[in-house]
């Protein structure tokens, strides 16, 4: 039997710019909670079942008049896709920084596709991943508003006890990305750092196992799939989302990668490149020992 391929890095092992593309409709539905309730505190949500399934065997005999199309799991490949939440391209040497800050995403863009003109479909976490995960618009998909927005809003605008938050949600009657590669025998895997990626807004659609910890560091991700990559490659053709928070404020000091500041309005932008080389060196450790070359 043909081995499962792994795709290059470059080629599916995307840290991405938040971005979509028009593909079809959908309506959304809302759900209000408290503002009290929303999840701006470290949690951890997983499916009923956080063991992935074994890979579904794929044959489609949809014939035609001269054939039978037949297709098998094994010709699929892995898919892993990173996202860096707030991760500015004018703050990369791949796109002509004055110092280096991210090596390994320009070395892995050296063999790979990179665009100079990608567009996010909004400013808030929410309705810009919800794009890459159905290929539409905000006011196609539903979500216009990520949990801070909203809370910001609201606490202006009304009394403490009045402060109700309506939770757009994604609309069922439509496949989201890991529903499509779940139906194709793909396991599923995803672990995200921001809190607006998880079960209230329904990202974790279609995910065997689904882990949302809000502003858990990269190392900690990596180091949990990295221990578990066992049980990943068994579900081979497998798709990894990994959402990652580090670029985001506030921002922590990593020493490695941080450079002195003598003025003090240079001290955060110190440490948010100081992120940028720590999630850099983290994507190097999980396509390394991944094996995803």
């Amino acid at each position: 039997m043909q081995q499962n391929k792994n795709y290059s890095l470059s080629q599916l092992f995307t840290t991405l710019i938040l971005s979509g593309m028009l593909l079809f409709f959908a309506a959304c539905s809302q759900e209000q909670v408290p503002l009290s309730q929303t999840p701006d505190s470290p949690q951890i949500n997983t499916p009923a079942s956080s063991t992935a399934r074994q890979p579904l065997p794929l044959t489609d005999t949809t014939k035609t008049e001269n054939e039978t199309v037949v297709k098998n799991e094994a010709t699929l490949p892995n898919v892993v896709i990173v996202l860096i939440d707030t991760l500015r391209t004018n703050y990369l040497d791949l796109y002509g920084y004055e110092r280096e800050t991210a090596p390994f995403i320009t070395e892995i863009a050296r063999t790979g596709t990179t665009f100079n003109r990608a567009f996010s479909t909004s400013s808030w976490t929410a309705p810009s991943t919800a794009s890459i995960f159905t290929g539409q618009y905000p006011y196609d998909h539903g979500l216009l508003w990520g949990f801070a927005a909203q809370r910001a809003q609201i606490s202006k605008a009304l009394p403490p006890e009045e402060r109700m938050m309506q939770i757009d949600k994604l609309n069922p009657e439509h496949k989201i990305l890991p529903e499509y590669l779940s139906d194709l025998g793909y396991s599923t895997y995803a672990y995200s750092s921001n809190p607006n990626i998880g079960p209230e807004m329904q990202f974790n659609r279609g995910f065997d196992h689904f882990t949302r910890q809000s502003s858990r560091p990269a190392s900690q991700f990596v180091n949990t799939i990295l221990k578990n990559q066992s049980t990943l490659k068994k579900g081979s053709p497998y798709f990894l989302y990994l959402h990652l928070n580090d670029c985001h404020a506030p921002y922590t000091h990593h020493k490695e990668f941080y450079t002195k500041q003598n003025d003090p309005n240079e001290y955060d932008m110190a440490k948010y490149i100081s992120e940028i080389g720590y999630v850099d060196g983290q994507l190097k450790k999980l396509y390394k020992q991944l094996a995803l070359d």
